[in-house]
């Protein structure tokens, strides 16, 4: 797979049969050779290019990852000598077995947190598997890694100890704070996402432009560490806060370019509009966090708004007009708390005018909750609609 499912769009597979480390990719049945375009050093891209060509076979395609770039040359051949064992090992077992048989399972979750340690020199994981514990410390001796890892027994919930759930209901947060006072909006839509930038309690004790640039610094920072977190991709646009200077624009530029360099994803960082907006990409291989942890409301399917109770309330009256010439004498509307003040008025004042417009009684249940709704349950005579109110 080489694009999780998206939105409407389907996961993106290869029929290639492909075995990866963090450092080195394994390809067999295609001649090919690729290396990390993050390397910061273009002699070292160059030089391990012509070290994969040099030891791969014509039926193989090697792609050299970032975190081999200061790796020697003997742990290169570990890694692909371990690759190629793994890939005949699985030729063999596939001869005796009958199909369909299962071959080879990663664990998923162990090569997610690999992953993410991988893209970090350093860094503090705590964990409640045993098993994993022991893969994963295994993990960071045989690759020299400077991460400390704790194994965390009992009963103990990881997340509680840790404060993580408190973190991820501030990440599914529209507004986020800077520390300087300011803050951002985040709105995520199908086709983009929108960031504000807003000077907040911050107003500085300098000159208007300084304190919006200084604003602009914090945000295009947080910005950076948002999306990351988040996991937000496609277009963005992030409404800064209008400067005058075209060199405070530039020096933001910079700071969103320079941030952009510690995310494992690629990001194109267009410029300014005409209207000061900084348009800018992130590639997307993977949902974004609100994608993954939300659904659409099923009252205002997303956009955060509902209908007022004047709009719901307008709409019921038009629906009981229509029926005022029927022979029916009655009606049992079930509506929300809200509507029902707006189409009766104040202390039911405006009952008896709506009750001669429409020519029938009105016979009112309400709905319990906040959703401004009605329901017309069902006309007919005073006599019937009395019974069946009751």
């Amino acid at each position: 797979m080489t694009r999780d499912e998206t939105g409407t769009k389907g996961a993106k597979l290869t029929g290639l049969i492909e075995f990866s480390t963090d450092s080195l990719v394994y390809i067999h049945g295609i001649d090919y050779v690729g290396v990390s375009k993050k390397f910061k050093n273009d002699d070292l891209q160059k030089q391990w290019r012509e070290t994969a060509l040099q030891h791969k076979n014509p039926d193989e395609g090697l792609i050299v990852r970032t975190s081999m770039e200061n790796e020697s040359e003997s742990v290169f051949l570990d890694r692909l000598t371990g690759l190629r064992e793994l890939h005949k090992e699985l030729e063999v077992k596939a001869s005796s077995l009958k199909a369909p048989s299962l071959l080879y399972e990663r664990d998923a979750y162990l090569d997610m947190i690999i992953s993410e340690m991988s893209g970090t020199a350093t860094g503090e994981l705590a964990i409640d598997d045993f098993e994993a514990y022991r893969e994963l410390k295994k993990w960071i001796q045989e690759n020299r890694k400077e991460w400390e890892i704790s194994h965390i027994p009992g009963p103990k919930n990881i997340f509680s100890e840790w404060n993580v759930e408190a973190q991820v209901e501030k990440m599914a947060k529209k507004i986020v704070w800077l520390e300087n006072g300011g803050y951002l909006i985040f709105e995520e839509t199908e086709a983009f996402t929108v960031i504000d930038v807003n000077s907040g309690k911050f107003t500085g004790k300098v000159a208007k432009e300084a304190t919006l640039f200084a604003v602009n610094q914090a945000a295009a920072k947080e910005v950076a560490r948002q999306l990351r977190l988040r996991n937000i991709s496609g277009i963005i646009l992030i409404d800064f806060i209008n400067m005058d200077s075209s060199r405070h624009e530039q020096e933001i530029i910079e700071i969103v370019k320079k941030e952009a360099v510690r995310d494992e994803k690629r990001i194109q960082v267009i410029g300014f509009t005409e209207l000061g907006i900084l348009q800018m990409t992130r590639k997307r291989t993977s949902p974004s966090l609100s994608e993954m942890t939300t659904v659409s409301c099923p009252v205002c399917s997303g956009s955060g708004k509902i209908e007022s109770p004047e709009t719901v309330a307008f709409r019921l009256e038009r629906e009981l007009l229509e029926h005022r010439k029927t022979d029916d004498e009655a009606v049992w509307v079930e509506v929300s708390k809200a509507v029902a003040e707006v189409l009766l008025g104040e202390k039911e004042t405006y009952r008896p005018t709506l009750e001669e417009l429409i020519a029938k009684k009105i016979f009112l249940s309400l709905i319990p909750g906040s959703t401004n709704a009605y329901s017309i349950k069902r006309f007919g005579s005073i006599q019937e609609i009395g019974r069946a109110f009751q």
